[in-house]
């Protein structure tokens, strides 16, 4: 750096002091970065061209400072054209003096330009923090009507649950009943047909001797025995189709308790985006409360009780929501 440039001290711009670490280095310059970016400033032109030198000189503080070499040889030609002028002729002294204030004037009018920038800095993040606040609300009053149509809809599909657990308990001692008289009356039936078989057997056996007398009877004793059968047969048939009736009963039930779970899936994992969505404004707001923590500190214990409100009223929210 030459003695006779007028060039800002890179410490100066940043902000730091030449013992710096690096870390607090990289954390004032994304600071900066954030604070003077010049999106922030597009309604107004003049504002905006300030913001983009700013910038400007910036990245060209950090792009030394962040390097140890290139920062060892800065730190060495500073301290050279700081100790420089002491041992000059009192004309170098009186021109350094005329160089020094140069530059104390450029830092002037940079600080009053960053004030400046700062100030409507300052106002684009209450503005945005008034729209954080409302899109807050209108999420807030979305989530718990939500949370009351899932609600509502949880207890619908419990009491619908519930009443079909209750038919089919009823439906189950009914069918296991109907299949107890049916068993019952198939053994009837089948002793009654045994007998009736034994019967019949013994009049084949005597069919020689009562074949003319005995006709009528016989062929009315076949009618009888096909009216069992027949009747045997509906019987099987109705007890089948119960057997079908319990089946699909029991289908429907599981399908029932399919839909619950899918429902109550749902309903966790828009709990969950909820929740997510919860994390990254409060992200947000802690990084807008870091980016001002060195230049506004009264701006600062107010956005912090805010974002305590803020966390407080998400925290009371899922408290209640998980009671």
């Amino acid at each position: 750096m030459p003695a006779n440039d007028v060039q800002p001290d890179f410490y100066d711009l940043l902000g730091v002091g030449p013992a710096a670490s690096s870390e607090e280095i990289r954390r004032r310059y994304r600071f900066l970065v954030m604070a003077f970016h010049p999106d922030r400033f597009s309604r107004n032109p003049e504002h905006h061209a300030l913001a983009e030198q700013r910038i400007k000189q910036v990245n060209a503080a950090y792009s030394v400072l962040s390097d140890p070499q290139a920062r060892a040889r800065y730190d060495v030609v500073r301290l050279a054209g700081i100790l420089g002028p002491r041992v000059a002729a009192p004309s170098s002294q009186y021109a350094q003096l005329q160089r020094e204030l140069e530059q104390a004037r450029g830092r002037a009018h940079q600080a009053e330009q960053d004030v400046h920038l700062l100030r409507t800095w300052q106002e684009a993040i209450i503005a945005e923090k008034a729209s954080l606040q409302r899109d807050l609300d209108d999420r807030e009053r979305a989530f718990r009507s939500e949370r009351q149509a899932l609600e509502a809809e949880a207890k619908i599909l419990t009491l619908q649950l519930e009443q079909l657990a209750r038919e089919r308990m009823t439906l189950d001692q009914l069918l296991k009943d109907q299949l107890a008289q049916a068993n019952s009356k198939a053994a009837q039936l089948t002793q009654e047909l045994a007998s009736r078989e034994r019967f019949v057997e013994n009049l084949a056996a005597t069919k020689a001797d009562w074949e003319r007398s005995n006709q009528s009877r016989l062929e009315l004793m076949a009618q009888q025995l096909r009216r069992l059968q027949e009747e045997l047969s509906a019987r099987n048939a109705a007890l089948a189709q119960q057997r079908h009736a319990h089946m699909t009963l029991e289908e429907r039930l599981a399908r029932v308790e399919r839909d619950a779970r899918q429902a109550a899936q749902s309903l966790a994992n828009a709990l969950q985006l909820k929740q997510q969505e919860a994390e990254t404004l409060q992200v947000g707001v802690r990084t807008a409360e870091d980016a001002k923590r060195r230049e506004q500190r009264t701006i600062r214990l107010w956005q912090i009780a805010a974002l305590i409100g803020i966390v407080n009223t998400l925290i009371l929210f899922i408290l209640l929501f998980v009671r």
